[in-house]
């Protein structure tokens, strides 16, 4: 099933919705509900891997199109695993759902993490730039924990550095805040913009828009919902006060 938190910007003096990241989870007959990490591993091994990830990226149109239908017209960003784009497939798949799909002017945005710029880092610069030339963004997923020199950042055609929620989940200890400081900026000399994952207290949000990240993302505005509420929350709850400074310290 898919699932959207939402993303929060602040815009002038409120927060906005700006878009939502396309989760999966895995339903087994008997009930039971099992996240990425515990099969996403599994089929990459067995080839299952393409079929899921045709299927989200199908998804994801169908998602868009319902949403337009409210009005909601946002940013979504989904998971890519490092063999579908070594496989060459995804692209083709990407080419196409596009064509197919040329009136609903998708805003997408395609998560990658560390593990599939070392498999073959000039190949990998090859498929987000063909990725890139479709207008899709492209976002560098849990910054902060792999091994990312300065050196492949300065040549990814990337947009986004997705702050790990380790680092954001530890914002009250000076390391870890000095570090996510360091990323915001750093980000911002390379002219990236910055998404903070596992956003889930007042204290997190504050410091972060005192550090200018641009978006935030996470359980403080809520959880993962299925599409239907998550219309409903887009559609009826606004994230906003006359004042600025009187929202970010309620």
């Amino acid at each position: 099933s898919g699932l959207v938190p939402q993303r929060i910007a602040l815009h002038g003096n409120h927060f906005k919705i700006v878009g939502a990241e396309a989760l999966i989870r895995w339903k087994s007959k008997d009930g039971q509900i099992f996240t990425p990490d515990k099969f996403i591993p599994i089929s990459e091994t067995n080839g299952m891997i393409y079929e899921i990830g045709d299927w989200v990226f199908a998804e994801i149109f169908r998602v868009n199109e319902k949403l337009k239908k409210h009005g909601i017209n946002i940013k979504l960003a989904i998971n890519v695993s490092s063999k579908q784009l070594d496989g060459g497939s995804f692209l083709e798949r990407v080419k196409e759902m596009y064509d197919e799909d040329k009136l609903q002017e998708i805003k997408l945005e395609v998560e990658i993490t560390e593990s599939f710029l070392l498999q073959n880092f000039e190949k990998a610069i090859e498929s987000l730039l063909e990725l890139k030339h479709l207008g899709v963004e492209i976002a560098l997923d849990d910054f902060g924990t792999g091994f990312s020199s300065l050196n492949y950042l300065t040549r990814l055609p990337i947009d986004y550095l997705k702050i790990d929620r380790s680092f954001i989940s530890n914002l009250d200890k000076p390391r870890q805040k000095n570090i996510t400081s360091s990323i915001i900026s750093m980000a911002k000399t390379l002219n990236l913009k910055t998404i903070a994952e596992g956003v889930e207290t007042l204290e997190q949000v504050n410091i972060l828009v005192n550090e200018a990240c641009d978006e935030l993302q996470g359980y403080y505005f809520s959880r993962p919902l299925e599409i239907d509420d998550f219309i409903k929350l887009v559609t009826t709850k606004e994230f906003k006060n006359s004042d600025t400074r009187d929202l970010i310290m309620g």
